[in-house]
């Protein structure tokens, strides 16, 4: 529209813009004035917000590279370098920090300008003119005060806010990728410096927690608790900045406080507040950084949230236990998300596992660890995760979906671990099975479709070694052991149960019939002995003992069936356990 419009005539993008910055003024002298409720409307400066965030990403010092065609009048105005833009940048980031210091009771409007900070830090040529903004040096000034009115906003919007400073900071060094070493240094030097006081106040505020950890007048108190609570909003803040070279700033400081954060939960048991946000620090970092870590970073890593995951086992024991033994506390728990520290556990165990590809050998040894981690702090949690707090679906279904990714992609890290250990997590899969919610049991069934696929290829291998070593050839690889033969025959016989006596969701006959087929085809013999069984049941009526027999049969031999692990195979055993279920619910009475 710029370019098509007469020399001689103002440009109607300029102009639409400096009417939406003469509102914005207005804004900013009500809220001066203290006159926001009789002049403004949080929703509209909302909106004008989503405006400038759109509106900068586009006009404001824009990048060549991404536009066939810029308007050369518009580059005059808005165009790097030019005072106007400058001007402009000015009037976007005063504005956005007069909403977060002076209306930050309004939530959703705090996150729109912060998030119209986060857009505007992540412009490379805006970053190049921040520090010669006075709006943006006075919110630095702001922040580095000891009770900076910032720590005030919410958790979400103060963690978004540290993660924009942060990553501004680190963005404005130049020179961090050049090829020579000394140059790399010096930018690495620099961008410390540019990011020292950033983090300087969290170091600041720890300091103060560990000053304050033995008073326990301190500790029972609401401001002890709020201080730690934004204490740990900032550390995620940090944690967020990966990008840019941010990242190894963040993780080295970050690691500094890995040891204090494990105190932070053991002082305060009774707030689970405390340690969700401990574990949704270790989430973010898991999300944003394990894949920039080398081996020792990652090594520490690991090792620090095994330390957490045993300081949330002795320290909330106690809590969860008494929870778990009155049904009325479940009750006001739900409502009070108190096991919001369990799910986050769960989470932050999620997302170390999942963001490590398991199928690339270099990583492999990160991605085993990772596994071992998850079943650790899963066998952890068993003893507070009976059926009353597995009843609440967002702890199930992560409970669970955990499980599943750990047998799917690590099954003999799951078959190493002791009996003991192992036997509560089989008993997880059975209550998984018979769930109100979908998701559970389609992720039960999948976690037992892994076990029942490592028996068999345990079995075949085993098979195939003896075989080798009868015929004296070289063995070409070595069989292992699997501990899952009990296990096999008795999810075997609950499953076909459950296809003959019972209801199912046809939602997860797909995933049933997944899981079912390694049983049987890892142990014949027992599926046999359960299908006669079943028959037997039915000696009294000659008629339906016939249909069962026919109907068996035709489950594990119609439509081509082979014993074979392949896709096609998979989908004609689904077919046949469909026909199946309608032939037998035909006859059979259901329960």
């Amino acid at each position: 529209m710029s370019h098509r419009t007469p020399g001689d005539r103002p440009d109607p993008v300029v102009v639409a813009t400096n009417a939406v910055f003469n509102f914005v003024d207005y804004e900013n002298q009500c809220i001066l004035a203290n006159a926001k409720g009789d002049n403004l409307s949080p929703l509209v400066a909302q909106k004008v917000i989503w405006f400038l965030d759109r509106w900068a990403s586009a006009y404001l010092m824009p990048n060549e590279s991404m536009y066939t065609l810029i308007s050369t009048r518009l580059w005059r105005v808005y165009g790097e370098g030019q005072q106007s833009a400058i001007d402009t940048l000015q009037r976007i980031v005063y504005k956005s920090a007069l909403n977060l210091l002076r209306w930050s009771e309004e939530w959703d409007l705090a996150e729109a300008s912060c998030q119209l900070i986060h857009s505007v830090v992540r412009n490379k040529k805006v970053i190049a003119h921040l520090g010669r903004i006075a709006a943006w040096n006075d919110v630095l000034t702001a922040y580095k005060q000891p009770n900076s009115p910032f720590y005030r906003l919410r958790g979400k919007v103060l963690r978004r806010f540290v993660a924009a400073m942060g990553q501004a900071a680190v963005s404005s060094v130049r020179g961090g990728a050049s090829p020579n070493r000394k140059m790399r240094e010096q930018a690495r030097a620099a961008k410390q410096q540019a990011f020292a006081p950033i983090v300087q106040p969290i170091e600041q505020r720890i300091g103060h927690i560990v000053s304050q950890a033995s008073s326990k007048q301190w500790v029972a108190s609401t401001d002890g608790s709020n201080f730690v609570l934004t204490t740990i909003e900032m550390l995620r803040g940090v944690a967020l900045c990966s990008a840019n070279g941010a990242f190894d700033l963040a993780f080295t400081f970050a690691s500094r406080h890995f040891g204090t954060l494990a105190k932070i939960i053991a002082l305060f048991p009774e707030q689970p507040a405390v340690a969700t946000g401990v574990m949704k620090m270790f989430r973010d970092i898991a999300q944003q950084q394990v894949v920039h870590m080398d081996d020792t970073q990652f090594a520490q890593f690991i090792r620090t949230s095994a330390a957490l995951v045993q300081a949330f086992g002795q320290y909330h024991q106690g809590r969860l236990q008494k929870l778990n033994s009155t049904p009325s506390s479940l009750q006001d728990a739900a409502e009070e998300d108190t096991f919001a520290d369990i799910l986050s556990l769960l989470q932050m165990l999620n997302a170390i596992c999942l963001v490590l590809p398991y199928d690339e050998p270099k990583l492999l040894p990160r991605a085993q660890s990772a596994a071992q981690l998850a079943l650790a702090g899963m066998s952890m949690l068993l003893p507070f995760l009976i059926r009353n707090v597995l009843q609440f679906p967002p702890i199930c279904v992560e409970f669970f979906s955990l499980l599943r990714d750990v047998v799917e992609h690590h099954p003999s890290s799951f078959a190493r671990i002791n009996a003991d250990a192992r036997k509560p997590l089989m008993k997880t899969i059975e209550f998984a099975i018979g769930h109100d919610v979908i998701e559970v049991v389609r992720a039960g069934l999948s976690a037992l479709r892994c076990i029942g696929m490592f028996h068999a290829n345990a079995l075949i291998h085993q098979r195939e070694v003896q075989q080798q070593k009868q015929r004296n050839l070289p063995v070409q690889r070595q069989a292992y052991d699997t501990p899952f033969e009990q296990d096999v025959q008795y999810f075997m016989r609950l499953l076909l149960s459950m296809l003959v006596m019972q209801k199912i969701d046809p939602n997860c006959l797909s995933a049933m019939a997944d899981a079912l087929f390694p049983l049987i085809v890892s142990s014949p013999a027992a599926f046999k002995t359960l299908v006669n069984e079943v028959v037997a049941n039915c000696q009294q009526d000659a008629n339906k003992q016939q249909r069962l027999v026919t109907g068996f049969n035709a489950l594990m031999s119609s439509n081509g069936l082979s014993s074979s692990f392949t896709r096609a195979n998979r989908s004609v055993f689904q077919r046949n356990v469909r026909n199946f279920v309608v032939l037998v619910r035909s006859f059979v009475q259901l329960k």
